[in-house]
């Protein structure tokens, strides 16, 4: 889809949806919480908007969006694009020749990307029986530590040429371990203490952590991808250790109770959109 200037519009694809906004009335504030809930559970990449007709086009629907202004070029000066940007799918790989440099600095390049792994596995291990036993603040250190290894290892493989699909299985298998041994020291910290109510809570954390990936596994299975969502691994990393360093696990656990379901809800959602949009256009390709 091409905007020139002054908003006229010349379709290289479908329109998705029209919604006007900037009515100074009840209306338009109801079109626009219609519009911004559409936004968010919509699945991908980018629409425009014309300024001159007040008016925003969706070409693509998606999850997440932030609007990011299109200077000149065949879009001209009226045209605001907006993007998904769920933290570790916007910035991917993009960081790693910075931390392939400190990894090489720290460890030199002989280094095992697995060896990485399998020592982020081990801090984690460390920070869950520091959390059981009441050490939360070296235990928020020790899950920032394994956050680093679990950084490194995929950097240093990509940049080094060692990066195997057995490599990706195991970080996979160990970022499972990772997840979950971590809760499950914070399940045996507050059953110690007799605490039913946070028992309850974290496990319910537990499942969604667990759902998460296994969810998105399941979803590739009969779409490309699903890297969609609010809260993925590395998210959950930083919540989990700001709540261990800071003293805030529990409106920490709440956040992260919420917002795992949350993520596994989005995750069918974006599936089913796939698969329909996929079965609509097989019906119209084999209509007569």
């Amino acid at each position: 889809m091409e905007y020139g200037v002054g908003g006229r519009q010349q379709a290289m694809g479908r329109v998705r949806e029209k919604c006007v906004l900037g009515f100074p009335s009840l209306l338009n504030l109801v079109h626009k919480l219609r519009w911004w809930t559409m936004v968010f559970f919509r699945k991908s990449s980018t629409f425009y908007f014309d300024i001159s007709r007040n008016m925003p086009i969706i070409i693509e629907s998606f999850p997440y969006a932030n609007p990011m202004r299109v200077e000149g070029g065949a879009f001209g000066g009226n045209s605001y694009r907006l993007k998904r940007v769920m933290i570790s799918s916007k910035i991917g790989h993009k960081l790693d020749p910075y931390i392939y440099k400190v990894g090489k600095h720290l460890l030199g390049k002989g280094v095992n990307p697995n060896f990485l792994t399998f020592s982020g596995f081990i801090l984690n291990a460390g920070a869950a029986f520091l959390l059981a036993i009441g050490y939360p603040k070296v235990g928020g250190f020790a899950i920032l530590g394994a956050g680093l290894c679990d950084l490194l290892d995929g950097a240093m493989a990509r940049n080094q040429g060692r990066a195997t699909p057995f490599g990706a299985f195991f970080d996979s298998v160990m970022d499972r371990y990772s997840d979950l041994i971590v809760l499950l020291g914070l399940l045996f910290f507050y059953a110690h203490r007799g605490s039913t109510s946070m028992v309850i809570l974290t496990s319910v954390v537990l499942l969604g952590t667990a759902l998460v990936p296994y969810v998105r596994a399941r979803a590739e299975g009969v779409i490309e991808k699903c890297a969609v969502g609010l809260l993925e691994r590395a998210e959950r990393i930083v919540l989990l250790a700001v709540g261990a360093l800071f003293n805030l696990m529990v409106p920490i656990l709440w956040i992260l109770a919420v917002f795992t379901h949350f993520t596994v809800v989005q995750r069918i959602h974006y599936t089913w959109k796939q698969l329909k949009e996929k079965t609509d256009l097989n019906r119209e390709d084999g209509a007569p």
